[in-house]
């Protein structure tokens, strides 16, 4: 029985260290297969605990640079080793689903953030440098006609670009973890109910305190403000969509409309640029007002008169 568990062992080791080797060679292709890499460590982790996490770790950085130069395995690495201990020790420590989405997303933003800002180091590139090949593209092949600093400032949004994905990355990979390692496992419950999750007044309080740290930390460092002021507004516009959007699926799960939610989801997505004001308006009103315990209330109520 020993014996197995350790040819177990070994095969599960070998397979997970050729899978993140084929999922990292094919990153340049797309950034999915690498986005992948550290929510399975998060699950080998769980499975197998920390030891052998990090020998497969190892490993797998050691074999990335056959194809990879040292930095860029470093940075691609230190990355995902960040990222997977991250989400695990979220996932084991925080029991908030909400504060656990919260803190993961934060600290992807930051990470990402970095990484983009190495890259450009890395590659001698600046806002202004590719802002100048961004217009002159634009305008040899579109009829546009902005100023240099309209495509300074649509570049200088990457913050709040890497916060929206993070978001999503967040949700996603919690979800997969958890799920996962419950049904293969049973030592972590799924996270359900996610749009149950919603924005209350003191979380707005607490991110008005977050934004204004960092609005002073901005200032300190001497960056341009009006990067910064753009960059927070748009993130604000940001947590009332996806609080808007919360909202909408629990609305939607709770209905009896006769399409499915998926199919209602469908058309969501395609007219989501032009219904994205609805659902920021939608998630201001939860806000205030809670739409999901007054759709839960007149429920019961129906239910009530049902029964009488």
């Amino acid at each position: 029985m020993d014996i197995n568990k350790k040819l177990n062992n070994i095969v599960e080791a070998v397979f997970m260290l050729s899978l993140v080797g084929i999922l990292v060679f094919v990153s340049n292709i797309s950034i999915i297969p690498l986005a992948l890499v550290p929510i399975l460590f998060s699950i080998y982790i769980f499975r197998n605990g920390f030891g052998k996490f990090f020998l497969v770790f190892v490993l797998s950085a050691s074999v990335s640079l056959l194809y990879l130069d040292l930095y860029d395995s470093l940075a691609i690495f230190i990355s995902i080793l960040a990222i997977s201990l991250l989400f695990t020790l979220a996932i084991k420590y925080i029991k908030s689903d909400k504060a656990e989405i919260v803190l993961v997303a934060i600290v992807l933003s930051l990470i990402f953030i970095g990484l983009y800002v190495f890259a450009m180091k890395k590659e001698g590139l600046s806002l202004d440098y590719l802002a100048e090949n961004l217009k002159e593209y634009l305008e040899n092949s579109l009829d546009y006609n902005f100023s240099l600093d309209v495509y300074r400032l649509s570049l200088a949004l990457f913050p709040s670009m890497f916060t929206f994905f993070s978001v999503i990355y967040s949700i996603l990979g919690i979800k997969l973890i958890r799920n996962y390692v419950n049904i293969k496992e049973g030592s972590l419950e799924d996270l359900d109910n996610i749009n149950e999750i919603r924005i209350e007044n003191k979380d707005i309080l607490t991110i008005v305190a977050f934004m204004a740290i960092i609005y002073i930390v901005c200032n300190f460092l001497k960056l341009n403000m009006t990067y910064v002021k753009v960059n927070m507004l748009a993130i604000l516009v940001e947590i009332l969509a996806f609080n808007g959007l919360s909202a909408y699926d629990y609305m939607i799960s709770k209905s009896n409309i006769p399409l499915s939610r998926g199919f209602q989801w469908f058309f969501i997505i395609i007219l989501l640029q032009f219904l994205i004001i609805l659902f920021i308006i939608l998630g201001f009103i939860d806000i205030i007002l809670d739409v999901r315990k007054k759709r839960s209330f007149n429920e019961e109520q129906r239910w009530v008169c049902r029964k009488e």
